[in-house]
């Protein structure tokens, strides 16, 4: 399962954080600490997602997985997704 971390070097690859942060509406620390935490919110997996043309729903929900503290059950869904097609 790829990262958000890689959706968002992708998308600086296209423009700069700041330029993301206008488009999108958020302040521009918000890129950084996302990195810092290690990964993107739903929402701005969502909105990069959308301008990169990827499915959004998709990145929203590994958002949401890599904000999880770990457990037997969020490895199990992690687990199953990966073997999904789309993921």
């Amino acid at each position: 399962m790829q990262t958000t971390i890689s959706l968002l070097d992708r998308a600086l690859e296209q423009a700069s954080a700041s330029e993301w942060a206008r488009k999108i509406g958020v302040h521009r620390n918000a890129f950084t600490n996302a990195r810092a935490a290690g990964h993107l919110t739903p929402v701005l997996a969502g909105h990069l997602a959308i301008e990169l043309h990827e499915d959004a729903a998709q990145w929203m929900a590994t958002a949401v997985l890599e904000g999880e503290k770990s457990s037997p059950a969020k490895d199990k869904l992690v687990r199953r997704l990966s073997t999904m097609r789309t993921w």
